[in-house]
């Protein structure tokens, strides 16, 4: 089942080429208003598209390419945008690694990169502090 935080985010992660095949190719372009603007957006970026499900289990890097740790979910607040990864490091303490941190590397989405160090990650008590009152 797919938690209602992560379906509110995969807007967040959406993305691809111009020109590329739509999966929302062929749907009425006759809507108006919001909904015909959020489909018409949304046709043009879901080539390519990421899901939440894509990152989890993935490794997290931090930004000289060594290891943080390894994705294990995702937090998202009201409006549907990412507030952060709970990421589990090597000796399985959860952090909570900001979405400002966090760049998406390759061009297949395989790949995720902290903008930090990875000490500076996991020597943080205020990011474990934060990922253990959200996995409570």
């Amino acid at each position: 089942m797919i938690c209602p935080l992560r379906a509110a985010a995969l807007a967040a992660l959406i993305a691809g080429p111009a020109g590329a095949q739509s999966p929302l190719d062929g749907i009425d372009g006759a809507m108006a208003g919001p909904i015909g603007d959020a489909v018409e957006k949304l046709g043009e970026m879901a080539a390519d598209q990421l899901l939440i499900r894509d990152f989890l289990d993935m490794e997290l890097t931090g930004a000289e390419g060594e290891t943080v740790g390894t994705v294990r979910d995702f937090v998202a607040i009201p409006g549907g945008k990412l507030a952060g990864a709970l990421v589990e490091t090597s000796d399985g303490t959860r952090i909570l690694v900001p979405w400002q941190l966090m760049a998406i590397e390759s061009a297949d989405g395989k790949a995720i990169r902290a903008t930090q160090a990875a000490a500076d990650l996991t020597g943080s008590q205020k990011l474990v502090d934060l990922a253990s009152q959200l996995s409570d």
